[in-house]
């Protein structure tokens, strides 16, 4: 009979899990960032739907914003012609608003700060970068 030394056994799996867990937390780290990222881009569309219903609704009275959240996450109101509309942000976004010296137009700028991913809108062209 031909048995297998079982310390063999025990070496090869010791040998295989050293090799398949930094596999398996880089990918969990890849995916994480991921999920952070995708996070701040909805922030940001939330806070661009927010900021465009704000500046539709104000009858060409300008108004200012410059608010800015925190890094680790939060919310803050805007109020625009009567209206409050809370705009957030996830754990480790920040976000900035910046309105035109002529209320006609806004920017928002996102940062996540796990992942450095900045994403910026303008309001003036419409388009997000």
């Amino acid at each position: 009979m031909n048995r297998a030394d079982p310390g063999l056994a025990l070496t090869k799996l010791v040998i295989v899990a050293a090799v398949a867990a930094p596999i398996g937390v880089y990918a969990f780290h890849q995916v994480q960032a991921a999920v952070r990222n995708e996070g701040l881009r909805t922030d940001v569309r939330n806070a661009v739907n927010i900021e465009a219903i704000c500046n539709q609704d104000r009858n060409g009275v300008g108004y200012s914003a410059g608010s800015n959240i925190p890094q680790h996450g939060g919310a803050f109101v805007i109020s625009c012609a009567g209206i409050d509309e809370t705009v957030r942000a996830s754990a480790g976004d920040e976000i900035t608003i910046a309105v035109s010296s002529d209320g006609e137009s806004f920017s928002i700028v996102g940062y996540q700060h796990a992942t450095g991913l900045r994403v910026r809108y303008d309001s003036s062209n419409g388009r997000s970068t």
